[in-house]
């Protein structure tokens, strides 16, 4: 119920696509991860299944193509949920813990 660019401005980890709602615009599939090459089959109005870059996970959604001298482009939105290395997790999950509790 609730729009896909909502939840990216919202939720999504990236910063650049975060304040654009999500917005990757028009874009080749030679401009953006190779991860995210299943999204340029999916119909209009499509959302991809999770992909994986090196940096985080994404989905991404189509909102429109166009055809110009360069090719069919697609517009794509995308939220991205950044990978943790175990330290940032356990960051995470200690942050309120009482530092008395760890020690011994």
């Amino acid at each position: 119920g609730i729009a896909f660019q909502d939840v990216a401005h919202e939720y999504s980890e990236d910063p650049g696509t975060a304040q654009a709602r999500g917005s990757m615009g028009y874009v080749l599939p030679s401009e953006v991860d190779s991860a995210f090459a299943p999204a340029f089959d999916l119909p209009i109005g499509g959302v991809s299944e999770v992909l994986v870059t090196k940096d985080a996970y994404w989905i991404l959604m189509v909102e429109d193509r166009v055809t110009d001298e360069s090719g069919g482009r697609t517009f794509l939105r995308g939220i991205a949920v950044k990978k943790k290395t175990l330290a940032d997790i356990l960051d995470d999950l200690t942050q309120d813990a009482d530092p008395l509790l760890w020690v011994r």
